[in-house]
């Protein structure tokens, strides 16, 4: 009888997490058509708030990721944040922590997925297809409106994954700093370190990141800048960037 008990608590902690991502996940589901029929704009606060659950449970359940915030995000000014791109985990990551409506730029293949693809276009994400530098243009001037009607939205410019093993930047793409300048908008740097080839981590060990805000730029401290000068400044601050003081 005591087994079967042991047995029973078991597996109510081991399911009971996954039982509740997958509710939580049919419920979002069910928003598609209806947030899709009243027309609600990306930059949404139920939107949002559910996509921030969604995503926190995940980390949680399937990645077991705690992620650290060092420092803080304005909620009050409109922005672009860029960060250095070290892990298949750092669009979930930060998009945990940053409690403010907020768009990334996920890989073209991702608009495959059925529902990932129609609730990531909800939010007014800014695909990036590597093959089709007309198509990303076209979705970098639709970015470019969604963060002009005030939407948040997170940039890689490295583009890729580039050495799983490595936190610094070797080069960020200067077109990618055209969304900020076009946008008109604050210019938000962050760095993302911890553990990052987290497919060898998944799911038998928990994994932790970091997520520091470096600094904050406004729109006339940088709109006179080149795409080509802006990028390389903001390689160096994220390389040379030691952490804060008060750590």
């Amino acid at each position: 009888m005591q087994s079967t008990s042991l047995e029973i608590a078991f597996i109510s902690v081991v399911l009971t997490p996954f039982a509740a991502f997958i509710m939580v996940f049919l419920f979002l589901a069910l928003h598609i058509p209806i947030f899709k029929l009243f027309n609600v704009k990306s930059h949404n606060l139920y939107l949002n708030y559910l996509n921030r659950q969604m995503i926190t449970l995940f980390n949680h359940v399937f990645l077991r990721m705690k992620t650290t915030l060092i420092g803080s995000f304005d909620p009050t000014i409109n922005q672009v944040i860029y960060s250095n791109h070290t892990s298949y985990s750092d669009a979930l990551c930060v998009l945990e922590k940053v409690h403010m409506p907020m768009a990334f730029t996920p890989k073209v293949s991702i608009l495959k997925i059925p529902f990932i693809s129609q609730w990531i276009t909800l939010l007014g994400s800014f695909p990036v297809d590597r093959n089709n530098s007309r198509k990303t243009l076209e979705n970098m001037i639709k970015a470019i409106q969604t963060v002009k009607n005030g939407q948040n939205m997170l940039v890689f410019p490295e583009g890729t994954v580039r050495d799983k093993y490595m936190n610094d930047v070797e080069n960020m793409k200067a077109g990618a700093f055209k969304l900020v300048l076009k946008a008109q908008t604050h210019l938000t740097l962050i760095k993302i370190t911890g553990d990052i080839d987290v497919r060898k981590k998944v799911p038998f060990y928990p994994i932790n990141r970091t997520v520091q805000v470096i600094g904050t730029y406004d729109y006339d401290s940088i709109k006179e800048i080149a795409t080509s000068e802006l990028s390389n400044q903001m390689m160096q601050t994220i390389n040379t960037f030691t952490g804060h003081k008060d750590q």
